[in-house]
């Protein structure tokens, strides 16, 4: 097992905060017909941990309303 990547081999905790913010934020995503995006992470300390769900602004949605022929969805 890797010490750098240990994560991609299965075994991550995460907790019920992290999960409720990424249920939350999907909900958002579906009311306003987009995806979700974001990332989880924890601390380096536990890097088989996930306390932490950040969202970040669907860019795909925002290049459709600029130019929707050319970024169709």
């Amino acid at each position: 097992m890797s010490k750098d990547t240990p994560w991609i081999h299965g075994g991550l905790t995460f907790t019920a905060a992290a999960i409720a913010a990424v249920k939350a934020d999907a909900r958002r995503g579906y009311d306003e017909r987009a995806e979700a995006c974001g990332y989880l992470c924890g601390p380096s300390a536990e890097p088989l941990l996930c306390d932490e769900a950040v969202a970040l602004e669907n860019l795909a949605g925002k290049l459709h309303k600029l130019d929707p022929e050319q970024y169709f969805r």
